[in-house]
């Protein structure tokens, strides 16, 4: 037989009767409950608010709570402050009813601070209290440059990197939410998401032209100093290729209409100083149709490097008789932005076989002293044909 021996008692001095046995002490539920039982703010920029954080205050008790007032004392009550839902005399607090009180913190120096939230009410222990903490800091961001400024660097290549530095020189760690950088620019970084009082980072940026000319930009650190964002402006000058074509126009023979030319060659050499991006090559121009070519030259995303060249191969098949012109078009990056070649051309119709040219005269020949006369074209012009077998021939094949 096991015999628990139990008592009775105040044991928390709430004023309420607990519960003690062998097997422990069982108190009883406060009469009001706080939650959570102390607050801290942790580090906040002096001269700024911080986010609300919640109290919430249950009434335990059998009956009603009447709740004379709600406060913030202590050394430092000035930068904490409070709003509340809570029911205040002559209104009262329900049987097992909840209240909310939010506590702000607005430091107005550095250094840590402290006060407390005070309920006054009319439960067993008389009031409660939450204590409140936090500290007041001012860092800043110090940084040693306000521009970098990049020499001449080639289109599509990337330069060596310069740096600056941000220096935490004032009171407390400095938060950094982002460091963003734009233009023909990028970055690393070691300054991590925040910056301890007295630390300095550094920030690299290097530049990746992708045009020529003047390229602006710039770095913003973004963070929780008086003076955020901080910015340091960047700029740089590309420097894009150039192109020479050779020969800078082609000229075909006569071609029969619906045949091909054989392909002639063009040139095209990238004299740097850094690659070339060709983004297409195209004919233009009333016979552009009638020109073909093919080509070993890299298209983007591909590039030609510097002193490389590539060789494109031009034919012509021209589609009716007479003088046939184009152009052909090479876009790039290079500072021209594009080089051209003029091409040019003659077509003709094909011959007509003997036996047809025969058969479509030999109504119209003459006979004069033994010869036979062919006309040339339709106005009296004649050649002349001596053997009467060539005629027989002829008129045979027709």
């Amino acid at each position: 037989m096991i015999l628990l021996m139990t008592a009775g008692a105040d044991f928390n001095g709430d004023g309420r009767m607990d519960l003690a046995s062998g097997l422990g002490v069982l108190l009883q539920a406060p009469p009001v409950q706080l939650s959570p039982t102390s607050v801290n703010f942790g580090d906040q920029t002096a001269g700024t608010t911080s986010a609300a954080q919640t109290i919430t205050l249950t009434n335990n008790l059998p009956n009603a709570l009447t709740i004379s007032r709600i406060s913030v004392t202590g050394t430092d009550s000035s930068d904490f402050s409070e709003t509340n839902n809570c029911s205040i005399s002559p209104s009262n607090l329900a049987a097992g009813g909840t209240c909310a009180i939010n506590v702000l913190f607005s430091p107005a120096a550095t250094g840590v601070k402290s006060g407390v939230v005070t309920i006054s009410d009319d439960a067993p222990a008389g009031s409660q209290s939450v204590p409140l903490a936090g500290t007041g800091v001012n860092p800043t961001a110090n940084l040693s440059n306000s521009s970098l400024s990049f020499s001449s660097q080639p289109v599509g290549t990337t330069s060596a990197a310069q740096s600056f530095t941000v220096a935490n020189n004032g009171v407390g760690p400095l938060a950094i939410s982002n460091v963003a950088v734009a233009g023909d620019f990028a970055e690393t970084n070691n300054c991590g998401m925040s910056l301890s009082q007295g630390a300095v980072c550094t920030v690299s940026v290097t530049f990746t032209p992708t045009s020529g000319g003047t390229r602006a930009g710039g770095v913003t650190i973004t963070d929780d100093a008086a003076n955020s964002p901080q910015t340091v402006n960047l700029s740089g000058v590309g420097v894009p290729p150039t192109v020479t074509l050779n020969p800078v126009s082609l000229s075909f023979p006569t071609t029969n209409a619906g045949t091909t030319s054989n392909p002639q060659a063009i040139a095209l050499t990238n004299n740097g100083p850094g690659p070339l991006t060709i983004s297409s090559l195209a004919f233009s121009g009333t016979n552009g149709g009638d020109f073909a070519e093919t080509d070993n030259c890299p298209v983007s995303p591909n590039t030609l490097a510097a002193s490389a060249g590539c060789t494109i191969n031009v034919t012509f098949k021209p589609t009716r008789d007479g003088s046939e012109t184009a152009t052909l078009t090479i876009s790039d990056n290079a500072s021209s932005s594009s080089q051209s070649a003029s091409l040019s051309g003659t077509g003709v119709a094909p011959m007509a076989s003997l036996s047809t040219l025969l058969h479509s005269r030999l109504s119209r020949m003459a006979v004069s002293g033994g010869h036979i006369f062919l006309p040339r074209g339709p106005n009296t012009q004649w050649d002349c044909v001596r053997s009467r077998s060539f005629l027989q021939t002829a008129t045979a094949q027709a």
